[in-house]
């Protein structure tokens, strides 16, 4: 381990903020150049660190579990944070960086959940007596760990746990490319607009957004009256466009552009989701399971695949009806008013807006100025501390690390002490934050 390596890891493990809650990153520590050489030096001592405890395996709580879960706090304690960042605000220089360490994280992932010296000693702690001095969330963990370990192949050797450890390595890749072509897209992708009428009815702000993007474009002097509006394709344009656009060209674009997002090009996730599906297959055969969806349910509540077929088809005999009354009354109002004949995809909601309006004076967008960002939270807050005797309160923007301007810590205080903390990035970002 060199000094440069040992340095990084000393600096990005460090997690205390200048605040009261403990544990945040100091995300503007974790910058391209310092994510390689911490990560290598982390990945050293977290092997040497897992070579002792297979070595000892003690079936006993504080010898097996407590330094299992030591083990990966450390790892996620920074590679967490990278993983983070990379959601919320991507940068292509820290996705090479990432991308550098992401195979040796795969490997060293894999090889913890396949060790059969841990498996035996997890196994030996569930079925000795100490098992019942174990309280229940301990014995909850002990179990779903051994059931995690059987997913994940340990009882496989040879050619099928190298072929399994080769398709860990490959849908990791293809999960990090999957999302981070979508990321570039919405950075990229516009739907335009120059005609006025082509805009009429989306409400100003989204106007007054799409002019701004085409000045960041190129386009001079554009305005949110006169436009060019070049619109972002993200989920706050296509909900406003497609409920408010008057014009049907427009929303038809918006649609397609929306819907047929990593579809095309360089940035084309479909070859990216045939192999990720062809894979998980292999995988979910490999460690006994008849198809992926089976190994999914077996981690979940869901007592099977068919118990799960079951439940759709129940929900789709009980809503199918009342959509389909929905969608022949959307129909009438649409011929009724010279709207279409036949309602198409991007017809539907900007309907369902007009006969909302008309039948209940609702107007979503005039509800709007009562439910900006500030006056939800309070509610939420307000309603939350009614509820529960918490006190919420914001932390100054200076005490607490974040990773944008734009977001915001709060504090959960029970009986004067502060038990929980929590961040909030409510705005989009096209090109750094992934949707959701």
């Amino acid at each position: 381990m060199s000094t440069e390596q040992t340095s990084a890891l000393l600096e990005l493990e460090e997690t205390r903020s200048l605040g009261p809650i403990t544990h945040l990153p100091l995300w503007s520590r974790f910058t391209a150049d310092k994510v390689v050489p911490a990560a290598t030096a982390l990945l050293d001592d977290v092997e040497q660190t897992f070579e002792g405890l297979e070595a000892e395996a003690e079936p006993s709580w504080d010898g097996l579990m407590t330094p299992l879960e030591g083990i990966n706090l450390r790892l996620g304690a920074l590679l967490g944070p990278v993983n983070h960042l990379l959601s919320v605000k991507y940068d292509d220089e820290l996705q090479a960086a990432y991308d550098e360490i992401r195979p040796r994280y795969v490997a060293l992932s894999s090889r913890m959940a396949q060790s059969r010296a841990v498996f035996d000693a997890m196994v030996a702690l569930k079925n000795s007596d100490g098992f019942a001095g174990l309280d229940v969330a301990q014995q909850r963990i002990l179990t779903e760990s051994i059931r995690g370990m059987e997913r994940s192949g340990v009882h496989l050797e040879g050619a099928a746990k190298t072929r399994y450890e080769e398709i860990q390595q490959q849908l990791s890749s293809l999960s990090n490319d999957f999302r981070t072509n979508l990321v570039k897209e919405e950075k990229d992708a516009r739907v335009k607009a120059e005609d006025a009428a082509m805009v009429r009815g989306v409400p100003e702000p989204i106007l007054a957004a799409a002019a701004e993007t085409a000045v960041e474009d190129g386009a001079e002097g554009a305005t949110a009256e006169a436009g060019p509006w070049h619109f972002i394709v993200n989920g706050v344009n296509y909900v406003a466009v497609m409920n408010h656009a008057e014009d049907a060209g427009l929303r038809e674009a918006f649609y397609r552009a929306f819907r047929g997002r990593g579809t095309s090009g360089d940035l084309d996730n479909r070859p990216v989701l045939e192999e990720m599906l062809r894979l998980r297959q292999e995988e979910a055969q490999l460690v006994g399971f008849a198809h992926y969806a089976a190994l999914s349910i077996d981690a979940k509540m869901a007592g099977s695949v068919e118990e799960v077929w079951s439940l759709l088809a129940e929900l789709e005999d009980a809503a199918r009806p009342a959509a389909e009354q929905e969608l022949e009354a959307l129909t009438s109002y649409a011929r009724a008013h010279g709207i279409a004949d036949e309602l198409a995809p991007w017809d539907v909601p900007y309907v369902a807006e007009q006969l909302r309006e008309e039948r209940y004076a609702y107007d979503t967008e005039a509800l709007r100025a009562y439910f900006q960002m500030p006056k939800v939270l309070a509610g939420l807050f307000s309603l939350t501390e009614r509820l529960y005797g918490l006190e919420i309160r914001e932390v100054d923007a200076d005490s607490v690390p974040v990773w944008d301007e734009s977001v915001s810590f709060y504090e959960l205080v029970a009986d004067g002490e502060v038990i929980a903390g929590f961040y909030v990035d409510p705005y989009a970002r096209p090109g750094e934050k992934r949707g959701g």
